[in-house]
């Protein structure tokens, strides 16, 4: 049976419901398809923080900020809870590098009227009692926050499908359909033919395999994030927390040269985050180990002690889960999003890593604009996939 759409979606993860939520809004004939179900891979298995400060200024912050923007408005329409609350965040700081790296993204902040403010020890444990007594002190934003992200991708996908998107669960590209520098459709696993006018890949770390079927790769890689799920607990956190080490080593990456030291091996950048359940999430590492989506007891060791060591009495809690997902990253840290050549009707939005949650509104937002050939909302030339042109790899 074959099937005719104005724009076709591959990838029903949070990227791609998003897309499909702000395409559903207009007079256009919308599909999308997914070889699993809505949400199964990265956007299930990652944590909820909503963050501005750990973006440095410039088009990710900018992003961010409209997205949140965007994300305050959508909780009053979804008929489903997305448990988006802005209850400030914190990074907490460890290390006198850490104090260094972040007092200077604090200025940078400020500069550009981002309202972040470093706190001392004493200033820290009084919003943070459950704190450890030894950290140095923290940066504090008002405008942080968590969601739920499972939610949030039902909530687009379920959103789209109400206005009319048809949803394809268990369908796998096998091949693209196409003549010269025009994509037709593809062609499924199961022999369906699905045609469009345009055509949006929101394919995460599947985007390469993809994308050999037509000659193209992009610099992007798997990263594996492993998670830990507590039991529910009573309110320990009054923050969602991001530890300053990742952040840290943005300014002096030589923090993460020394292989020796297994939290650089594991890529650990530690968040902690209370859910309205009670549990806690509490992850992740930040490892590349191709596809491999195993649990592993390094892994989870040395989360556990990072986080004890900020939170002491976390050794008392048991956990009940853990999970891992893997994340697109691209190796200048910000994602894909853009027409890709040499097709001129091939859309991709991809290798967000660890900001699939926070700039999926304005993904969604900017890819209804390039497909519909409206006015960007800004200019995201540094987005596109020709930028890598210009990177030695």
């Amino acid at each position: 049976m074959n099937k005719k759409y104005d724009v076709l979606i591959v990838g029903a993860g949070i990227i791609g419901s998003a897309i499909a939520y702000f395409l559903s809004k207009e007079k256009i004939k919308v599909g999308i398809i997914e070889k699993g179900n809505i949400g199964e891979e990265a956007s299930s298995a990652c944590d909820g923080l909503v963050f501005l400060q750990s973006k440095k200024p410039g088009i990710s912050l900018k992003l961010a900020l409209e997205s949140i923007h965007i994300l305050q408005q959508l909780q009053d329409e979804f008929e489903r809870d997305i448990e988006y609350e802005q209850k400030g965040g914190l990074v907490i700081i460890n290390s006198e590098i850490e104090k260094k790296a972040l007092s200077q993204m604090v200025k940078e902040h400020q500069t550009i009227g981002l309202d972040v403010q470093l706190l001392d020890t004493k200033e820290t444990l009084e919003i943070e009692p459950f704190l450890s007594k030894e950290i140095l002190g923290s940066t504090f934003c008002q405008l942080d926050g968590a969601i739920n992200p499972i939610a949030l991708t039902l909530a687009f996908a379920e959103t789209a499908i109400k206005n009319g998107v048809i949803f394809y669960p268990s369908t796998e590209i096998e091949n693209f359909i196409y003549e010269n520098n025009h994509i037709i459709g593809i062609t499924s696993t199961k022999q369906e033919q699905f045609f469009a006018d345009k055509i949006v890949l929101a394919t995460g770390i599947y985007s390469n395999k993809l994308l050999s079927k037509i000659n193209i790769q992009l610099p992007m890689k798997p990263r594996r994030g492993q998670v830990i799920i507590t039991e529910p607990i009573a309110p320990l956190l009054n923050h969602a927390l991001l530890s300053g080490r990742y952040l840290a080593a943005k300014l002096f990456p030589e923090m993460l040269e020394d292989l020796t030291n297994p939290l650089n091996q594991m890529g650990i950048g530690l968040v902690i985050e209370q859910a309205k359940s009670g549990n806690l999430l509490i992850g992740s590492t930040r490892e590349f180990v191709g596809e491999n989506k195993e649990i592993t007891f390094q892994g989870i060791e040395y989360i556990l002690k990072h986080a004890t060591s900020i939170i002491p009495s976390l050794k008392d809690i048991n956990i009940i889960r853990t999970f891992s997902g893997l994340r697109p990253y691209t190796i200048d840290g910000l994602p894909i999003i853009s027409k890709l050549d040499p097709f001129d009707n091939l859309i991709i939005a991809t290798g967000h890593e660890g900001d699939g949650i926070t700039l999926s509104a304005i993904t969604g937002k900017l890819v209804k604009q390039i497909v519909l050939e409206e006015q960007l909302s800004y200019n995201i030339d540094k987005l596109n996939n020709k930028r890598f042109n210009k990177i030695e790899t």
